[in-house]
């Protein structure tokens, strides 16, 4: 991130970012990598302005075979009792202003790990991203803080594609889903290894691409700048509650690895 970001509260180490609604201080961007190759970056709000952005790339042939395995976890919370879903993702599609989800989200840290704040209402949600060590896996958690139930969606959009390149849709996609107790294990491209996922709620598998997202940093150095994903399918599940000193690790949890 850039200098000036801020310190916590408690002036720790760590960076700390203050976004209160603003897509300017959003526009900063994030690195957080496992020592083996793999690693995750893109902007504060999660809206990917380079190819080179993405939720997990995954180091299939150490150091240069990267891969965008993930790159968002398209994510929507549904509170009942209030009849209203908010939906966390900021994209730039063509011709139109981005997705408003930055302007839910209050702060962004890396304590290490990254960790974003969302604010719902009178509800808070936080969400973290942790590579593992020296493996081609991560962990994304959640924990919902609010007075009232909540259920999550997650869906990940995998565009499957070396790091320096682009993904456009095609119909050569694998679109078989294996389900088994809490996992679920996907091989949409023959070449690439499978991935799997485990999860805490209940899988919906309903492949599909999602279409011409655009990177405005490849868009303003003359390069091919709009992709489309694929997509599984969806995890839903109730988040739990926690108290405010329990660490964000208490939540819901979806794991994605890629072997080597």
């Amino acid at each position: 991130m850039k200098p000036h970001s801020k310190r916590g509260p408690t002036d720790s180490p760590w960076p700390f970012v203050e976004t209160h609604a603003d897509l300017q201080p959003a526009e900063q961007e994030w690195l957080h990598t496992n020592g083996a190759g793999a690693y995750s970056m893109s902007t504060i709000a999660m809206m990917h302005t380079r190819r080179h952005h993405g939720a997990f790339v995954a180091a299939l042939a150490p150091p240069l075979g990267r891969h965008v395995i993930v790159s968002h976890a398209e994510t929507n919370i549904t509170v009942d009792d209030e009849r209203r879903v908010y939906r966390l993702a900021t994209h730039q599609f063509p011709d139109v202003a981005p997705t408003p989800g930055y302007r839910l989200l209050q702060s962004f840290s890396q304590d290490p790990v990254p960790r974003w704040v969302f604010r719902l209402g009178a509800h808070t949600l936080e969400r973290t991203m942790a590579l593992a060590r020296g493996r081609n896996a991560m962990i994304i958690s959640y924990t919902w803080r609010g007075k009232v139930p909540a259920r999550l969606s997650m869906r990940p959009l995998m565009p499957l594609r070396p790091v320096d390149r682009l993904m456009v849709e095609h119909g050569a996609m694998n679109q078989v889903v294996m389900l088994r107790g809490g996992s679920v294990e996907v091989q949409p491209i023959a070449e690439l290894p499978p991935i799997a996922f485990r999860h805490d709620g209940v899988f919906m598998g309903s492949p599909d691409w999602w279409r011409r997202f655009e990177y405005l940093e490849d868009r303003r150095l003359g390069n091919a700048f709009q992709e489309d994903m694929w997509t599984p399918g969806s995890v839903r599940a109730t988040p739990r509650a926690a108290p405010h000193r329990v660490s964000g690790d208490v939540g819901r949890r979806v794991a994605f690895r890629v072997p080597r």
